[in-house]
């Protein structure tokens, strides 16, 4: 039985960081650890993995440029995975006040820009691979690490042309998302397995 993973990278690190701001994940072995679960829940002994998706973004600024250089030369290294990263845009407006919502383009203390970065497109680049890829029929069940409501549609649909979607889900984090996939397990309770040493 041919399985894929799609895992939100964003989503992921900061779910971890506010469950355990110390843990720091092996790369290589969590889709091992993934693909052992679903099986479990499968009752399937041969799984075959077929791609291990990681979706994620960076900004411009010198600070994540880190980020960008492990995305693109460490995380293609782990067997199975295509890494899709992409810069966030930079945000045409500032946040707007709640009393008497004008908007802050400046900080008022430091005057520093008050524009963030916005992630664009990658949720739906998620939800577009999931199909494209199902389409294709690259895969039979579909490992989600994700708390995104947002892949509702795209899990449903799958499930309407007897695709399993597997939700490793955070805690008590992505219960709408859990409802529609045909099973689910707590990734965060396998961080053990998975922990870099």
């Amino acid at each position: 039985m041919k399985v894929s993973i799609f895992l939100d990278f964003w989503n992921f690190s900061l779910s971890f960081r506010d469950d355990d701001p110390s843990f720091r994940p092996d790369w290589f072995a969590l889709p091992n650890v993934l693909v052992s679960e679903a099986s479990s829940l499968l009752k399937e002994t041969s799984l075959d993995l077929q791609d291990f998706n990681i979706f994620g973004s960076y900004s411009n600024l010198p600070a994540d440029a880190k980020l960008k250089n492990w995305a693109t030369t460490f995380l293609p290294k782990i067997p199975a995975a295509n890494v899709v990263f992409r810069q966030r845009q930079q945000k045409l407006s500032g946040p707007v006040c709640t009393s008497c919502h004008n908007q802050i383009k400046t900080c008022p203390f430091c005057k520093g820009s008050m524009l963030g970065t916005e992630e664009k497109c990658i949720d739906t680049l998620i939800a577009t691979t999931m199909l494209q890829d199902a389409w294709m029929k690259k895969y039979e069940v579909a490992i989600l690490v994700s708390g995104d409501k947002d892949f509702i549609p795209a899990v449903d649909f799958l499930r309407s042309v007897g695709i399993r979607t597997i939700h490793a889900q955070f805690k008590h984090l992505g219960a709408e998302l859990r409802k529609h996939c045909w099973g689910s397990f707590e990734i965060t309770a396998l961080k053990n397995k998975f922990q870099k040493s």
